[in-house]
């Protein structure tokens, strides 16, 4: 598949998506709490989400800059999350060169960054198994998206210093799922392409596994990221389990677990919620 013709398309897919991420995060404003009264750092807080570029030097990446650039897709996302979210401290999200292929939140810096590397790769993982060339920038698109909201739990956790029992990247994952999974349809999207990635990932993995690493395996994180999908709408996603993508001695538990952690989301979140 060409990974610069499938550009052509993103403007109406970052168009479409921004649109049920607007529809989401109005909803999600309304599910704030009246009980939890604001903590003095929340009430004073005048923090915003702003976006920030950096040189583009290689231009293997000019391309996806130009069209994220143009697409103001952050710049949307940061003015609702603006509109949504009290935060105690400014908060920039980047789109940079790294020399790597990640996307990371600096706690010390506060802020999410989305490295170019990292969507170059999900070109050249995903261009062997892509049907068209939508398929291959609608896979790539979607699961920065993923990433992105996986960074943004990492910096909620931080600024609002939210609790977490078990490993924080696994609660972001959950929080980036649920998040798009309530998003509709291009979320849905989202979160299926991330799955499609972790599995792709897993089948490329040694067999010397970074055990000590701090994120779930692969393989674990597929089925995490499986699990509430199949939790959220069951009949929808019957296939997950029909296929034997998903077990069934696991997919028992899925719609009580996928209930339980957006609950706790919603919790944790609820007094840094704008009213």
């Amino acid at each position: 598949m060409n990974v610069r013709s499938c550009l052509r398309k993103w403007p109406i897919w970052l168009a479409t998506l921004t649109a049920g991420f607007l529809v989401l995060l109005h909803a999600w404003q309304g599910t704030a709490v009246a009980t939890f009264p604001p903590t003095s750092q929340i009430a004073q807080a005048g923090g915003q989400f702003q976006v920030a570029y950096g040189p583009v030097k290689n231009a293997e990446f000019a391309p996806f800059r130009q069209v994220m650039q143009e697409s103001r897709l952050y710049e949307t996302i940061a003015e609702e999350l603006n509109k949504v979210l009290r935060l105690p401290t400014d908060v920039t999200i980047s789109l940079a060169e790294c020399g790597t292929e990640n996307a990371f939140y600096s706690a010390d810096h506060k802020s999410i960054v989305m490295c170019d590397e990292l969507l170059a790769y999900f070109g050249k993982l995903f261009a062997p198994t892509a049907t068209s060339d939508q398929d291959l920038g609608e896979s790539m698109l979607y699961t920065n998206l993923f990433v992105f909201f996986h960074e943004l739990g990492h910096g909620l956790i931080d600024l609002y210093d939210l609790p977490t029992t078990g490993r924080e990247e696994d609660a972001v994952d959950e929080f980036s799922t649920i998040l798009l999974l309530e998003a509709g349809t291009d979320g849905e999207k989202a979160v299926l392409n991330a799955a499609h990635w972790f599995a792709l990932q897993s089948e490329q993995q040694s067999e010397d596994l970074a055990f000590w690493d701090e994120h779930s395996l692969d393989l674990q994180r597929f089925y995490g990221i499986a699990c509430l999908v199949y939790g959220k709408d069951p009949e929808k996603f019957s296939d997950l389990v029909k296929d034997g993508l998903l077990p069934e001695a696991r997919a028992q538990r899925c719609g009580r677990e996928y209930a339980k952690k957006s609950q706790s989301w919603d919790t944790l979140l609820a007094p840094h919620v704008r009213s």
